[in-house]
């Protein structure tokens, strides 16, 4: 596997140190693995396709030279009908996949990767793990009569929301090492946004990463505390993310080292 210090993004490491895990976390993730994941199964062989070397093989094949690169297993990968372009990796120890049939049909080969890869490296770097955890955290206490969350929770709420920020960072990084082609990159995140093929062909992406400059001039308190809510970076902020690693000497580094390995 490529070093992974060459796409982590630099604040990752120390965004997550800084997070405070409330005492239910080992009931939790006990529950979870024993109850709740034991309920989702059903529904996963019963309203889904399963992935496999039989059925739907280039998804499959994809899969698995991305878990060479990474060092991994392949997940079980789930094709279902959703209106939109979506991949998410899901589970705690025992992890899956969920890619919309949408993404398949409409996406090109070298988008489905991007996003494939992205979460196929949130799995390996124990991404999904965390963000499982934290909704399974905040659901038992959003559970709990007439407590709810005191001050000190919520300023951890905000810390985690701050870590899965950047951590999107980090498996956007590897994703683009994978594709090696920014403007696909750019491209499918644009699409993901919009949700439309005809519409993404006609954005102007200078345009479009100049919103983030409007973002950063929205300081009021109910602007920053809907800014520190958000659990996946706003789309602008992406996009300006990959340029900017795309560019660096990091980022240079990382494609030349990966490329090395596939024997480019």
């Amino acid at each position: 596997m490529i070093d992974k210090a060459l796409f982590t993004h630099n604040y990752e490491d120390v965004a997550f140190a800084e997070l405070d895990w409330i005492k239910m976390k080992k009931q939790l993730a006990y529950d979870y693995n024993e109850y709740k994941r034991l309920l989702i199964q059903p529904d996963l062989y019963g309203k889904t396709v399963k992935v496999s070397p039989l059925q739907f093989r280039e998804l499959h094949d994809m899969a698995e030279r991305l878990a060479l690169l990474l060092d991994m297993s392949v997940p079980e990968i789930y094709v279902y009908e959703n209106f939109y372009y979506t991949a998410e990796s899901k589970g705690l120890d025992d992890n899956w996949i969920e890619i919309s049939a949408k993404t398949l049909v409409e996406l090109n080969r070298d988008e489905v990767i991007f996003l494939l890869a992205k979460e196929m490296c949130a799995i390996k770097l124990k991404h999904t793990y965390h963000y499982t955890l934290i909704a399974e955290t905040l659901n038992a206490v959003g559970k709990i009569p007439l407590i709810g969350m005191s001050t000190a929770e919520k300023v951890g709420e905000i810390r985690w929301y701050q870590w899965m920020r950047v951590s999107h960072y980090t498996s956007d990084c590897f994703a683009y090492l994978v594709c090696a082609d920014l403007v696909t990159c750019v491209n499918t995140i644009i699409k993901t946004v919009l949700n439309s093929m005809f519409l993404a062909r006609r954005v102007n992406v200078l345009e479009f990463i100049k919103q983030a400059e409007r973002i950063n001039e929205l300081n009021s308190r109910a602007h920053t505390l809907s800014k520190m809510e958000e659990q996946m970076p706003y789309a602008p902020y992406r996009v300006k993310n990959l340029m900017g690693y795309a560019a660096s000497a990091r980022g240079l580094a990382a494609l030349k080292e990966l490329n090395q390995q596939r024997g480019l």
